[in-house]
């Protein structure tokens, strides 16, 4: 598998991502085939549920959607609106799926566990902390038509993206198909990271107001 492109994605459990699921290109690209019978497990560890990821054609363009299976596994793993999903593709059609609640890692079955601190060696620091980072809508944000990913943020987790990557902005039900623009500098770091194209009609059609929550993780933006 080819490790230049990272093999995972991170999204928010909503109402428009529990029976479907859009899986971006940087991890499309790495799939034995773009569609087809696949699998995810919980943790390291757990039931292997199946799963199929079909291609559809969204806003005039081919993409992969993760559809039969994934609802069946959200439910029988008690996973919620609010919870933020992690999934890493290992290959051979297999995807992990670490779950988060409320900042921790949650193992189902009801219950939420602090992780434990000996482990913490054999964790790589994107399953310590869920890459998430939130903001708040003024007024200058919206007048600016474009959502801004802070620096830190971008250079920490999507350092590597291609200058141009999909993502989706999550309002409840709607899903906004968007662009995020990343700009290198000549060393290759990050030092503008914005997302685009579709800002300005969800904002309009949305009726974003100034003091409107954003949640976001590298491919999905959920707003409140």
């Amino acid at each position: 598998m080819d490790y230049s492109r990272p093999p995972w994605f991170q999204f928010m459990v909503a109402p428009a991502t529990r029976h479907r699921l859009f899986v971006p290109e940087r991890v499309r690209e790495l799939l034995n085939s773009p569609s087809g019978k696949f699998y995810v497990i919980l943790g390291s560890r757990g039931e292997p549920y199946p799963l199929v990821i079909r291609l559809r054609e969204s806003s005039h363009q081919w993409r992969c959607f993760i559809e039969d299976g994934w609802t069946n596994f959200l439910n029988s793993n008690e996973i919620k609106n609010g919870d933020v999903v992690e999934m890493f593709y290992c290959g051979r059609h297999y995807f992990r799926a670490l779950v988060y609640r409320k900042g921790r890692e949650f193992k189902g079955e009801n219950e939420v566990e602090e992780k434990d601190s000996s482990s913490d060696d054999e964790l790589t620091q994107i399953e310590k902390d869920p890459p998430i980072f939130n903001a708040t809508f003024t007024v200058p944000y919206i007048r600016a038509e474009r959502l801004y990913v802070p620096v830190n943020f971008a250079r920490e987790f999507v350092n590597g993206f291609p200058e141009y990557s999909h993502v989706q902005l999550v309002v409840k039900y709607k899903v906004w198909d968007a662009l995020l623009k990343i700009t290198y500098d000549h060393t290759h770091n990050i030092k503008k990271c914005i997302v685009k194209s579709v800002v300005k009609q969800m904002i309009f059609w949305e009726n974003i107001q100034p003091g409107q929550k954003m949640i976001a993780t590298c491919s999905f933006m959920f707003l409140s």
